[in-house]
C-alpha cells in the first residue's frame, strides 16, 4: 500500500505541479495580453496625436475647409444667378406679351383702315353732311330752347302768376 500511496501522492504533486503552471502560464497569458493591450491603446492615441499635430493635418483641413467654402459660393452664385435668369425671363415674357398686344392692336388697324379705305369717299361725304345737319339741329333745339326759358323767366306776367302759386 505505500507504494500505491506513493504513487498516489506523486501523482497529486504532478497534478498540483501542472495546475500551478498551467495557473501561472494563465496568468502569464492574461497580463501579456493586457500589456500588448495597453500598447496598442496608445499606439493609436499617440498616432492621433501625431496627425493632429503635423502641418499634413492642418493643411488638408485647411484644403478641406477652402473646399466647402467654395462649394458654398458657388451654390450661393448658382442662386443668385438662376434668381437673376428668372427675373430676365418673367420681364422677357412681360415685353413678349407686350408685343403681341401691341402687334395685334396694329394688325387691327391697319384691318381698320383698311375697311376705311374700302368704304367710297362719296358715301364718307354723304355720312359727314347728314351729321353736321344733326349737329345744327341740336343746336338750333337747344337755341330755342334757352329762348323760351329766357322769354319765361323775363316774362312779367308769367312771373306774377308763379309768385302767386308758391
Amino acid at each position: 500500500m505505500s507504494r500505491t500511496s506513493a504513487r498516489q501522492k506523486q501523482c497529486l504533486d504532478f497534478q498540483d505541479k501542472m495546475a500551478k503552471k498551467r495557473e501561472k502560464e494563465f496568468w502569464h497569458q492574461q497580463k501579456w495580453g493586457n500589456q500588448v493591450q495597453y500598447y496598442k491603446k496608445w499606439e493609436k492615441v499617440n498616432a492621433k496625436y501625431d496627425e493632429w499635430t503635423s502641418p499634413r493635418y492642418y493643411e488638408s483641413n485647411n484644403q478641406l475647409i477652402e473646399r466647402v467654402k467654395n462649394e458654398r459660393e458657388k451654390a450661393e452664385r448658382l442662386e443668385k444667378r438662376r434668381e437673376k435668369l428668372k427675373k430676365l425671363y418673367s420681364e422677357d415674357d412681360a415685353s413678349y406679351e407686350i408685343e403681341i398686344m401691341l402687334s395685334k392692336a396694329k394688325s387691327e388697324a391697319v384691318k381698320q383702315q383698311q375697311k376705311f379705305e374700302e368704304i367710297p369717299t362719296e358715301l364718307l361725304k354723304d355720312v359727314n353732311v347728314s351729321l353736321k345737319l344733326e349737329e345744327d339741329d341740336k343746336r338750333r333745339r337747344e337755341a330755342e330752347l334757352q329762348l323760351y326759358h329766357q322769354w319765361r323767366n323775363n316774362n312779367p306776367i308769367l312771373c306774377h302768376e308763379e309768385r302767386r302759386r308758391i
